[in-house]
C-alpha cells in the first residue's frame, strides 16, 4: 500500500484537517475574551505558540494509534482486516462539520456585532490616537519641562492706522503656521497666545499659563507697501533675549521675511533643539504672488477670527476679491469656506442657503491644496448636516492627520462625535483641544458643555470661569453665563434640560407650568406657553413631553432632522425629556430614516445605546 493511501486509511489527514479547523477556531475565541477579561495581549501568541507545537505530535498520534471500541491501541497491534478506521472516519467527519458550523457562527456573531459598543470600547479609537501620529503630535499633547516650545504673541501694531492691526495680527499668526511645521518644537496655539492681546502679562506669567520657555514678541509698522518688522526672541528661564532683527521691506516680500523670521528663531534654538541642521529648518509658504490679494486675505481672516453676523458678512466679499486676484489662491478659498460654514450660527440665514457655497470653497481649496485641515472640516460639517455620517469621520480624520496640532479642528471634531451621540469619545477630543489650546474660550465652552452631557459637572464647573465673558451668539443664548452663574453646583443637576439649550426663562416657565399636576391645564393655556417658544422647537419639545404629548414632541424633532441631520445631536442631552423622546418607537423609525442606524450597527453604538439581540439597538 502506498504511503499516501495509508495516511488516508489512518486518517491522518482526517486529524490533520479537524485540528487545524478546531485550531482557528480557539483562535478566534480567544481574540474575543482576551480583552473582556483583560488578559495579557500576548495570551494569543502564546496561543498560537502552543497549538503550533501541538501539530506535529497530534500527526503521528493519528499514524501510530488508533481509536478501537476497546479503547486506543497501537496500529501494529491490530489486525488489518479488524481496523474500524473508516468508522473512525464518519466520527472525524462529523466533528469536523460541527467545527466548521462553529467557525460560521462566529463569523456572523463578529459580522454583526455592533461595532465594539458591546465591550466597552470607544467605536473611534483612531480619534483617540490621530493625535499621536508622528513625534510631533505627542509632544503636542505630552508637555515634557525639558521640550522646546514657544508662543508667538500677537505682534503690536505701530502703524499710523490703527485699522492695520489686522497686518500685525495675521503676520504673528502666519509665524505660528510656519513654525508649527518644525517637528521638534511646540507650538502654543494662537487663541491661547492671543489671550494675552492688550494687557500687561508678564513674560514669565504668559509662559507658565501656556506652558512654553521661548516666548516671541515684535511690532509691525506699515505704511503704503513699506513695512517694519521688529522681532525678538527671549529664554524664558534666563530672561534673556536670544535674538532680534528688524526688517525694513516691501509688501511684496513679506513672505520672504516671515522664512527670515522662523528660520533665524530655529537656528537660536537649534542647539535646544538637538537636530541635524537639516532638520532645523522652518518653510514659509509661498501663499500668493499676489500682495494685494495676501492683504485682502489678512483683512478677512481678521474679520473672521472676531466672528459675529457683521464680521463674516464684511470678510466673505474681502476673500473673495481675493480670489479675483488670485483664483488659485488655496487659502482664501478655505477661509472662504469656513466663513460660510459658521454663518448660520451667527445669524438668521438659513443652512439651505449657507451650505452650498461652503461646499464649492472647500472643494476648490483642497484642488489647489490637498493638505489644507480647515477645508476638510468644512465637509465634514456639511456630512453632517447631509446625513453622510461615515463621510463626517473621513474627513475630520484626514484633517487630524493633516495638521496633529489643529485645536480648532479638534474641537469641531469633539462636538461632532457628541452631536452623534459619542459622549465620551467627544469628550476625550475636546480634552485633548484644551492641551493645545488651553485658554480658547470657545473651547473652555465647548469643554463646559459637553461635560455637562457627560454629566461631569466639577469639570464643567472647572471651564465656566473662561467662558463668563465670551461673546456669545444666537446659537449659545446671550444670558448663558448669567444664568449659570447664579447656579449652585448642586443645583445644576435640575436645571439641565434649560442649560442644554440655554433658552432662559421662557423655558423655565413652560416647564414649570406643565409640571403644575395640582391644577387641571387647558390645551388653550398649554398652547399659549408653547408659542412663548416658537423660535426655539427644542424647548417645545421638551415642554410638550412634559404635558405628555409625546408624538407631537416628536413630529418637531422629526421636522428638525429632516431639515438638518445634524439636529439629532439634540436627542443625547441629557435629561428625563430627552430619555423619554429615545424610548420612544418614533425615534428608532426616524434613525432609521436618516441611515443613523445602519452607521451605528456599523461603527459601534452612542453611549447611551445597547444592543438587542444580534442586528439591533435600543437606547436609554
Amino acid at each position: 500500500m502506498s504511503l499516501f493511501k495509508e495516511l488516508k486509511r489512518r486518517n491522518v489527514f482526517r486529524v490533520a484537517v479537524a485540528y487545524a479547523v478546531a485550531s482557528w477556531l480557539l483562535l478566534q475565541v480567544t481574540d474575543i475574551i482576551v480583552p473582556i477579561l483583560d488578559l495579557p495581549a500576548s495570551a494569543p501568541k502564546l496561543i498560537l505558540l502552543i497549538i503550533a507545537i501541538g501539530f506535529i505530535p497530534v500527526v503521528l498520534f493519528a499514524w501510530a494509534f488508533e481509536l478501537t471500541p476497546e479503547g486506543i491501541k497501537r496500529e501494529s497491534e491490530i489486525d488489518p482486516a479488524q481496523s474500524v478506521t473508516h468508522h473512525t472516519a464518519k466520527k472525524l467527519d462529523y466533528v469536523t462539520i460541527a467545527l466548521l458550523i462553529a467557525v460560521a457562527g462566529l463569523v456572523a456573531f463578529n459580522r454583526y456585532l455592533p461595532g465594539e459598543s458591546k465591550r466597552g470600547q470607544s467605536p473611534f479609537p483612531s480619534v483617540e490616537s490621530s493625535v499621536a501620529e508622528g513625534e510631533a503630535g505627542k509632544r503636542a499633547l505630552t508637555p515634557f519641562p525639558d521640550e522646546i516650545s514657544i508662543a508667538v504673541l500677537p505682534f503690536v501694531n505701530m502703524s499710523a492706522d490703527a485699522d492695520n492691526e489686522y497686518f500685525s495680527d495675521g503676520i504673528s499668526e502666519e509665524l505660528m503656521n510656519v513654525l508649527v511645521k518644525v517637528p521638534t518644537l511646540r507650538v502654543a496655539s494662537r487663541t491661547s497666545a492671543f489671550s494675552f492681546k492688550g494687557k500687561d502679562t508678564p513674560i514669565p506669567e504668559i509662559a507658565r499659563q501656556l506652558k512654553v520657555n521661548n516666548i516671541l514678541e515684535g511690532s509691525v509698522r506699515k505704511s503704503g507697501q513699506k513695512v517694519r518688522i521688529t522681532a525678538q526672541l527671549i529664554d524664558v528661564a534666563s530672561d534673556k533675549h536670544l535674538w532680534s532683527e528688524t526688517y525694513d521691506r516691501e509688501l511684496t516680500d513679506i513672505f520672504e521675511i516671515q522664512a527670515e523670521i522662523s528660520n533665524a528663531i530655529v537656528s537660536a534654538l537649534k542647539v535646544a533643539l538637538k537636530v541635524e541642521d537639516q532638520q532645523a529648518v522652518s518653510h514659509a509658504q509661498q501663499l500668493t504672488d499676489n500682495a494685494e490679494a495676501y492683504e485682502l486675505y489678512l483683512r478677512g481672516r481678521y474679520l473672521w477670527r472676531k466672528r459675529g453676523e457683521e464680521n463674516l458678512r464684511a470678510a466673505v466679499p474681502l476673500f473673495e476679491q481675493a480670489i479675483v486676484l488670485d483664483p488659485d489662491f488655496a487659502r482664501a478659498h478655505e477661509a472662504l469656506a469656513s466663513t460660510w460654514d459658521v454663518m448660520t450660527a451667527w445669524s438668521n440665514q438659513p443652512i439651505t442657503d449657507t451650505l452650498p457655497p461652503a461646499i464649492v470653497s472647500a472643494r476648490r481649496a483642497l484642488e489647489l491644496d490637498p493638505a489644507l485641515s480647515e477645508a476638510h472640516a468644512v465637509l465634514a460639517d456639511a456630512a453632517m448636516i447631509q446625513g453622510d455620517y461615515p463621510g463626517v469621520i473621513r474627513h475630520y480624520e484626514i484633517a487630524l492627520k493633516n495638521e496633529p496640532k489643529n485645536a480648532q479642528t479638534r474641537q469641531w471634531y469633539a462636538e461632532v462625535m457628541a452631536d452623534l451621540g459619542f459622549l465620551r469619545t467627544g469628550l476625550q477630543l475636546n480634552r485633548e483641544a484644551l492641551e493645545l489650546d488651553p485658554a480658547s474660550p470657545v473651547v473652555n465652552f465647548n469643554a463646559v458643555w459637553i461635560s455637562v452631557v457627560n454629566k461631569d459637572f466639577d469639570r464643567a464647573y472647572q471651564h465656566f470661569p473662561a467662558v463668563r465673558d465670551m461673546v456669545v451668539s444666537q446659537r449659545f443664548d446671550p444670558n448663558l453665563a448669567e444664568f449659570l452663574s447664579r447656579v449652585s453646583q448642586e443645583e445644576l443637576q435640575h436645571y439641565i434640560d434649560a442649560y442644554a439649550d440655554g433658552i432662559g426663562q421662557r423655558y423655565m416657565d413652560c416647564i414649570a407650568f406643565a409640571s403644575d399636576k395640582g391644577r387641571e391645564q387647558t390645551e388653550a393655556e398649554q398652547n399659549s406657553q408653547l408659542e412663548n417658544l416658537a423660535s426655539n422647537p427644542l424647548a417645545q419639545r421638551h415642554c410638550l413631553i412634559q404635558m405628555g404629548r409625546v408624538d407631537e414632541a416628536m413630529d418637531l424633532f422629526e421636522q428638525d432632522v429632516k431639515l438638518n441631520h445634524a439636529s439629532v445631536s439634540e436627542a443625547w442631552y441629557p435629561g428625563k425629556h430627552n430619555s423619554i423622546m429615545r424610548q420612544s418607537p418614533r425615534f428608532r423609525e426616524i434613525l432609521n430614516e436618516t441611515g443613523l442606524s445602519d452607521f451605528y450597527l456599523q461603527h459601534g453604538l452612542p453611549d447611551l445605546c445597547h444592543p438587542v439581540g444580534d442586528h439591533d439597538f435600543a437606547c436609554d
